[in-house]
């Protein structure tokens, strides 16, 4: 289900998000860099939700070619709720789904549109911004854009008329400043935080930790400038200056003086720090780990088909307790997982009779299964056929041999009805040869 991946991706950003939150609160204590903080979160909220997704698909691919060709679909708990409220539960999803992808799209497409035009006009401008050498560096001097380092593949400095005008002192710093953007390819940085945003527009704490990267980008060089012999006071007159100064349009561009930023950069100038620094900081980085570690288990969302217009085979077993009988509702919060799923794969392979799988005979068979508390299966009934009966009575008699974590409600073990899949699927030449004969 889009909507639960969705919901889980935007969780785990959040996650990553306070860990980096901490992280940089410890950083700061040991004066280090904030930038990488979170530029991690950000790469963390697309490589971990990819990686889980990557890791299923190989899981399941591994075992279906343990399999020799049978397939054993996920669990359905299609006993999870009553047979009306599954319906329509399934068919709301359904809709949902196709609804989702387009407010994604629509989304994407909007942040792309937007930049496009943004850079298009920043692009236009620059033509019309003449070139200049300024204290040995050349320069771009526009009319009210500026001081900022901009561009992915080679970065210029743009500085505003007015500082061609200003004292030598402010033109050192300024151009210290944005020398030190370009060497540490900040504008680089700030363009890959964007096409992460145009990937998942719609990851709400992605949106915050893009605006926590750009004012930790900024204090970051804040603190290389003045590690490399800036006087403070001055260097917080040019702040205010250029503030006073910025321009009223907004580009997508790193300027010296963002309005947002400006009171922050100058108080954390001014923060020095006390004995216990490193102790908070400890604090701090320890919080940061368990927020990565609760990011990284936290349990990836299920996408269950749920079955209508079931046909069921039904049977009956006198020794079972009675809900174990024949399928019905029964709740629970956490499904089965399957345990076994190699040796289950190997045992159908084993069961899977030559002749059948040499004839293209294949299908599907979906398999009522009662697991009890134990995550013993109790008691197995046929729901749809694969069009073979015998590869049916396969798949009804090795799901005994299946071992499963029981299902839990309220932290309790459960019995449950779910449902199993299992494909049985013919060699290629033989599917082949079954066609060229029909």
């Amino acid at each position: 289900m889009i909507a639960a991946w969705m919901l889980y991706c935007m969780v785990v950003s959040l996650l990553l998000a306070l860990s980096g939150l901490a992280l940089e609160g410890a950083a700061k204590r040991w004066r280090l860099p904030t930038r990488w903080m979170w530029a991690g979160a950000m790469a963390g909220s697309v490589l971990l939700p990819a990686a889980v997704w990557m890791t299923r698909v190989t899981s399941w691919r591994a075992s279906g070619e343990a399999a020799g060709g049978i397939e054993i679909g996920a669990l359905v708990p299609v006993a999870g709720l009553p047979q009306a409220v599954a319906e329509s539960t399934s068919s709301a999803l359904a809709v949902l789904d196709p609804v989702l992808l387009g407010l994604w799209a629509v989304g994407s497409g909007a942040v792309l549109l937007v930049a496009i035009a943004s850079f298009r006009t920043l692009r236009r401008q620059e033509r019309t911004w003449p070139q200049t050498a300024l204290r040995g560096r050349r320069v771009r001097v526009s009319e009210d854009t500026g001081p900022a380092a901009l561009g992915f593949w080679r970065s210029r400095i743009v500085l505003p008329s007015w500082v061609l005008a200003a004292p030598a002192s402010i033109q050192e710093l300024v151009l210290a400043h944005e020398a030190e953007h370009v060497r540490a390819r900040d504008p680089q940085l700030v363009l890959s935080a964007f096409f992460v945003i145009l990937l998942l527009p719609w990851n709400l704490p992605l949106w915050w930790s893009v605006h926590r990267l750009r004012l930790a980008i900024e204090v970051d060089c804040d603190a290389r400038v003045l590690h490399g012999g800036a006087d403070p006071g001055a260097y917080g007159t040019l702040l205010l200056e250029v503030g006073r100064h910025r321009a009223r349009r907004t580009l997508p561009v790193m300027a010296l003086a963002e309005p947002s930023f400006l009171e922050r950069r100058i108080r954390m100038m001014t923060v020095t720090r006390s004995g216990r620094s490193w102790k908070s900081a400890l604090v701090l980085a320890a919080a940061s780990l368990a927020l990565l570690v609760a990011a990284c288990e936290m349990e990836q969302p299920d996408a269950p088909r749920v079955p209508t217009d079931p046909v069921v085979a039904t049977s009956t077993a006198p020794d079972l307790p009675a809900d174990a009988r024949e399928p019905q509702f029964t709740p629970f919060e956490k499904p089965p997982a399957l345990q076994n799923r190699a040796e289950f794969a190997q045992a159908l392979n084993r069961a899977y009779p030559p002749a059948l799988r040499e004839a293209g005979a294949g299908g599907r068979s979906l398999i009522w299964t009662f697991i009890d508390e134990q995550g013993d299966v109790a008691n197995t009934t046929l729901m749809e056929s694969s069009g073979h009966t015998e590869l049916d009575e396969i798949a009804l008699s090795v799901m005994r041999e299946a071992h499963f974590s029981p299902a839990e409600i309220r932290g309790s073990p459960v019995g449950v009805w779910v449902a199993l899949p299992v494909t049985f699927a013919a060699d290629a030449e033989a599917l082949n040869r079954q066609r060229n004969q029909d």
